[in-house]
């Protein structure tokens, strides 16, 4: 992605620079046996619970990606490729 397309497109040049590895730690929590689990504050003292966020929504997070954002610049360059003659 040049520089202009990631000015105009920052979240999908964020996400086209760890795709590579957010897809890995994605496959690797999507076939673990492992469960995500987030703290949580009781009148005992507190416990975890499995954590209600996608796999997606996590990576998204840590990797400082605004799903939002990301699916408006989708449409927008999609918008561009099939309006363009």
């Amino acid at each position: 992605m040049d520089a202009a397309a990631q000015e105009k497109y920052p979240e999908l040049a964020k996400l086209e620079k760890i795709k590579d590895v957010a897809q890995a730690i994605g496959e690797f929590l999507d076939r673990s046996p492992y469960v995500l689990c987030e703290w949580y504050d009781t009148d005992e003292g507190g416990a975890y619970y499995p954590t209600g966020r996608s796999i997606t929504q996590i990576l998204a997070d840590y990797f400082g990606i605004d799903l939002n954002k990301l699916e408006a610049e989708k449409q927008a360059l999609f918008d561009t490729i099939t309006t363009t003659p």
